[in-house]
């Protein structure tokens, strides 16, 4: 059996590359507290832009058109405002922008399968493995659509849709997860995306849903229960938390430190916040 860390950012990057900077600067906060990881050189770091031969290389261009298109112009020049306006607009117009391309049909299949090909770069899918995986902001709603496809039999009805359904199996038994960490995520208000899922709360209020569609039900391979930690902070408009989306299941915590004080940045001071760190490792056993 062997360990697998994984990490996926969400929000397009800049054209000098990914975001290992972040993925970095959490991996040593969390190896400060005493938690062994992985080495980070092995980690899957899953890029969703800047990669012109890939499904989703086209995003980070066409975000680029458009910004050329429509200029982000005044807000700099309020006094009163645009302090917090500018970077606001530009969350909205390079972030937001990602998550209704995640959220479109062809955005989200698209997706899907450049995250799955990254990680069978990394991770066998015929070997038992535990993984870890680490993602921010739009890169949870990633991960959850993965996850699901995966483990919650979706996949299985739409045999027809990839030729390797080999490995998909293969990854489905052998791939197990111990710790999926989430920060900032906007994953329960944009759950909606489901019409299934709208007309059962409709009905019933009280439906909550099954952590096993994403792989939390099974223990790892070394015998632990997986565990899902999200973390947000309630000045981070994006994040909400995600516990009471699911069954009443102690596998899945909500948790709420204080990592800034205003929208933007707190919804980018995950990665590198001590109290991060610090509950992480209290979740991995350190």
């Amino acid at each position: 059996m062997s360990l697998a860390l994984v990490y996926v950012h969400g929000v397009v990057g800049s054209p000098d590359g990914g975001h290992d900077a972040d993925y970095l600067a959490f991996h040593r906060g969390v190896e400060s507290q005493g938690v062994s990881l992985p080495d980070f050189s092995s980690a899957a770091r899953v890029e969703l832009w800047n990669r012109p031969a890939e499904l989703t290389g086209n995003l980070a261009a066409a975000q680029e058109a458009l910004a050329e298109a429509a200029p982000q112009q005044g807000t700099a020049a309020d006094l009163l405002t645009g302090w917090l306006t500018r970077p606001l607009r530009e969350l909205i117009f390079a972030g937001w922008s990602d998550v209704f391309y995640y959220l479109s049909p062809e955005g989200e299949e698209r997706t899907r399968l450049d995250t799955w090909n990254q990680l069978l770069g990394v991770i066998p899918p015929d070997r038992p493995t535990d993984l870890i995986v680490v993602c921010h902001s739009g890169g949870t709603l990633v991960v959850h659509d993965f996850l699901f496809y995966l483990y919650g039999g979706r996949r299985r009805a739409r045999r027809a849709v990839y030729a390797d359904q080999g490995l998909w199996d293969g990854a489905e038994e052998n791939w197990r997860i111990r710790a999926l960490i989430t920060l900032g995520s906007p994953l329960v208000p944009l759950m909606v995306r489901s019409a299934d899922l709208v007309d059962r709360l409709a009905r019933d209020p009280s439906f909550r849903l099954d952590p096993g569609a994403i792989g939390l039900r099974r223990p790892t391979h070394s015998g632990d229960p997986p565990r899902w930690l999200n973390v947000w902070d309630p000045h981070d408009v994006l994040s909400h938390p995600v516990a009471g989306l699911y069954h009443p299941n102690d596998r899945v915590v909500d948790l709420a430190p204080d990592v800034g004080d205003l929208p933007h940045t707190a919804h980018a001071a995950y990665w590198r916040h001590p109290r991060v760190h610090r509950a992480v490792a209290r979740l991995l056993g350190g």
